[in-house]
């Protein structure tokens, strides 16, 4: 039926996050494994989401959380749980989705500043 064995419907390792994984822990997780740096995997893997121009953890976009839990067949209760809005009540009560969040320092944002230099990190093989 299928060529070589994929259907497509899955990443080719589509592995779970860790019980404790924040959203873009997994996703350079995932990047990793498939052996890019998390920025061009996801400019790959979801060529039409902008991944990295905003804080994912925050997990204010449904159709990402979606797609990501349909490639890689992970439930999606567990994959918002790798987000902030996965803990309503815990870690805030309102989660502002156009400012920076109070309890983030302003020197770690914005978040593609951050990812640039993770990826040269991983890049490095550090």
């Amino acid at each position: 039926m299928f060529e070589h064995g994929l259907s497509g419907r899955l990443w080719p390792i589509h592995g779970k996050p860790y019980a404790d994984e924040t959203l873009s822990s997994w996703l350079a997780r995932l990047s990793r494994a498939h052996g890019a740096n998390p920025i061009r995997f996801c400019t790959q893997a979801l060529p039409h989401r902008k991944v990295w121009q905003w804080d994912v953890d925050k997990g204010t976009d449904d159709a990402l959380l979606l797609e990501l839990a349909a490639k890689t067949s992970t439930p999606r209760k567990r994959v918002l749980g790798t987000t902030i809005r996965g803990y309503p009540g815990y870690l805030t009560e309102d989660l502002m989705v156009t400012k920076r969040p109070p309890w983030l320092p302003t020197y770690l944002y914005p978040l593609p500043a951050l990812v640039a230099i993770l990826s040269r990190v991983f890049a490095s093989g550090c």
